[in-house]
């Protein structure tokens, strides 16, 4: 809990201390609205940047690692052509990231499933691994938390973080937080990836434009002024750009 401490020294008539007097006031919702607040002002704030996407995923995983215990963290994201989770964005103590695997294996791939958070215990996580539902993988977790990342009705990726120390464990209140933190982290993501689609589009039109053996050129349809012209224009008609 987080708490506001006051107190003060009740003295005698010569000045020497014989009480003290105090009051304890929990502010631990108070911390938490204020930190989730900072957290959303700085969600939005890195997707707007024009950083790269692996920049961009360690901003979000330092946005998180300042709400709870995030030193296990990854970003899942599900490729519906190849039917395969991928993982852009992993980070642990022990396991290195892993490779593709289909979209309905392991943990993550049930939170794709069913688009509900989950969150095990690594006893109930051996329980799983013991009936045959769940294959073995990886080093064993204390505690595995995971969030959908939905867009609309769909559920495209997975936030996760996990605890390989048995002393740390997950709360209800962490999981409300995530959940809450994953919708707009998701808003993010989406518009990240959309970013640089349209960046792509315009990167490929540039290069089909720049290198093309035609004559190309822009005009303005009403002034009918030459607004761009690419090389081989320029070389036709002997012109500078």
């Amino acid at each position: 809990a987080e708490v506001l401490d006051r107190g003060y020294v009740i003295q005698d008539g010569s000045g020497k201390p014989v009480r003290m007097i105090g009051s304890m006031i929990d502010v631990t919702e108070r911390q938490r609205a204020a930190e989730l607040q900072s957290a959303l002002y700085r969600i939005a704030e890195i997707t707007s940047s024009s950083g790269d996407v692996d920049s961009f995923y360690a901003e979000l995983h330092r946005v998180v690692a300042k709400l709870m215990y995030a030193q296990n963290f990854f970003i899942a994201l599900a490729d519906e052509s190849a039917r395969e989770i991928r993982f852009p964005y992993f980070v642990d103590e022990f396991d290195p990231p892993p490779a593709p695997r289909p979209l309905g294996e392991g943990l993550t791939g049930r939170v794709l499933r069913t688009g509900r958070p989950l969150h095990l215990s690594g006893r109930e996580i051996d329980d799983l691994h013991a009936s045959g539902s769940l294959p073995s993988s990886g080093t064993k977790t204390f505690d595995w938390l995971g969030v959908p990342l939905r867009s609309g009705d769909r559920t495209f990726g997975v936030l996760a973080v996990q605890s390989y120390d048995e002393a740390i464990r997950y709360t209800d209140a962490e999981q409300e937080i995530l959940v809450f933190v994953s919708q707009h982290i998701a808003t993010a993501l989406e518009r990240k990836k959309a970013a640089e689609a349209l960046a792509n589009s315009e990167r490929q039109y540039r290069s089909l434009f720049e290198n093309a053996n035609d004559c190309v050129m822009i005009i303005d349809p009403e002034t009918q002024v030459i607004l761009k012209a690419n090389p081989r224009a320029c070389e036709l008609y002997g012109y500078p750009s």
